[in-house]
């Protein structure tokens, strides 16, 4: 994406393609039907929506370095379900009321549900990331893997 080129409508436009994109992904990363509650309590904020921004600026990233919207998906992914878990932990640190306009999930379901759940989001942000990594290579995927641990201790 060549921001200096491209006006704002078309920004806001590509922004809302990727964000598109990656709640449509979220869909085959997120599980279901393995343990139902459980999978409710994950599938839970990222079904409320949100900006996107994190996924918007990965996929923004990889087209800028001639990666496709397929390929950067997996990685988009990720960063959304890994945020979301983190949110869900924030949350209860914070003792927050609301998140995107609804009750927090532990003022839902409790703080243990709700701690298995983050811990269970930060963990299927794996699969899509490693799934990502297939067409890349080793040493690509090594510089990713050490992005994202960077991202998630600092975070």
């Amino acid at each position: 994406m060549q921001a200096a080129t491209e006006t704002p409508d078309l920004i806001a436009e590509r922004l809302a393609e990727y964000g598109a994109a990656t709640r449509a992904a979220l869909d085959t990363w997120l599980p279901q039907n393995r343990a139902p509650f459980l999978d409710a309590l994950m599938a839970d904020y990222p079904r409320r929506g949100g900006k996107m921004m994190r996924p918007c600026l990965c996929i923004a990233h990889a087209r800028a370095f001639g990666g496709t919207l397929a390929d950067a998906l997996p990685c988009a992914a990720a960063v959304e379900i890994l945020h979301n878990g983190l949110l869900i932990h924030d949350d209860i640190q914070d003792e927050s009321e609301l998140r995107r306009g609804e009750p927090t999930l532990h003022r839902l379901h409790g703080i243990p549900l709700a701690i298995n759940a983050g811990d269970a989001l930060m963990l299927a942000a794996l699969a899509p990331l490693f799934e990502s990594l297939r067409g890349l290579g080793i040493s690509a995927g090594e510089k990713i893997l050490a992005a994202t641990q960077t991202m998630a201790r600092e975070t």
